[in-house]
């Protein structure tokens, strides 16, 4: 569903349906993906492990973290904490939000250079 939500504002999205065959990926890609978006609760790792050695690779790596499980607060307090975090369900709208926003310049920063 995220990735048909995003493809109409004109993102790519590479999908994998578990967590061992999307590090696989990342660790081979010659271009690193930009953003990583993830659910918690997934089979051989959760999301914030997964978040956790995507940035291991790729240190800079936005990530978006959903989950109907747990709360923002409870992720706050984790060790790896995601740029954002989404409850599911979600409108389509909060997701194209929270992508757009990652992606929009940060103004304080250009004022600073």
């Amino acid at each position: 569903m995220a990735n048909t939500i995003l493809s109409f504002r004109g993102y790519r999205a590479r999908i994998f349906n578990d967590p061992n065959s999307a590090l696989e990926f990342l660790e081979k890609a010659k271009i690193k993906p930009s953003l990583l978006i993830t659910d918690c609760i997934m089979g051989s790792m959760n999301g914030l492990e997964l978040i956790e050695a995507f940035k291991k690779l790729v240190p800079d790596l936005k990530t978006i973290l959903m989950s109907g499980t747990i709360t923002n607060d409870f992720v706050q307090k984790c060790p790896v904490i995601p740029d954002r975090f989404i409850p599911k369900p979600y409108p389509a709208d909060l997701l194209l939000d929270a992508v757009d926003d990652l992606f929009r310049p940060n103004p304080d920063a250009t004022a600073s250079e």
